[in-house]
């Protein structure tokens, strides 16, 4: 186990066995940085943990570095660590966050039981098109968040049809009063009846 800083929470991660006999033969910043940019071999879970706890890390190199990789990264190798049923929702999170409208990546994210609320809210509030569609239709995140539902709404990437799906009600356009006639001054309205008096008599 190791606490990471996520923000300004610490997190425990559970450090693999592997990861963990890596990181004890990681004497120099030449060896660090080539985990930094995957260019070790460990398995696609092992490296998106190593890529986690370099950014969360103090070096700040290190932190580019590992960012960099998370962004660039086949796909399939962040499905293999997506699809492990224990992976930390931190981990999750950070990956919700670097590859956001990656709409293959994000299908199987949200359908990992282990991702968070907090990442949800997340794109919710980000996310556009195939994936912010995805998670309009997800029931199983609508429901472990029912908030998620006004985060669509409030999207500015979410369509009417979408927001509507979300129980969203379009407001009414209120008629504009009809123009009324201004009342006459009771002194004019005396002096009008008089001079039709006179002409009549």
């Amino acid at each position: 186990m190791t606490d990471q800083q996520n923000g300004t929470e610490k997190v425990q991660i559970k450090i693999p066995a592997e990861v963990a006999r890596i990181m004890k033969q990681w004497g120099g910043h030449s060896v660090r940085m080539a985990a930094a940019r995957g260019a070790l071999p460990m398995s696609g879970p092992n490296l998106v943990t190593v890529l986690f706890l370099f950014y969360n890390g103090d070096n700040e190199e290190l932190k580019q570095e590992a960012l960099n990789t998370l962004q660039t990264l086949p796909a399939m190798i962040l499905l293999a660590a997506l699809k492990q049923p224990e992976l930390h929702p931190a981990i999750i999170d950070l990956i919700a966050r670097v590859r956001t409208q990656d709409r293959v990546v994000m299908q199987e994210l949200l359908s990992n039981r282990m991702t968070g609320v907090k990442t949800l809210m997340y794109l919710a509030q980000h996310s556009s098109g195939e994936v912010l569609e995805m998670l309009s239709y997800n029931d199983l995140a609508l429901r472990k968040a029912p908030v998620l539902k006004t985060a669509i709404i409030n999207n500015p990437n979410a369509d009417k049809l979408m927001k509507i799906r979300m129980g969203w009600v379009e407001p009414q356009k209120s008629a504009k009063p009809k123009p009324t006639a201004e009342p006459k001054p009771a002194d004019q309205a005396d002096s009008a009846d008089a001079q039709r008096g006179m002409l009549m008599s």
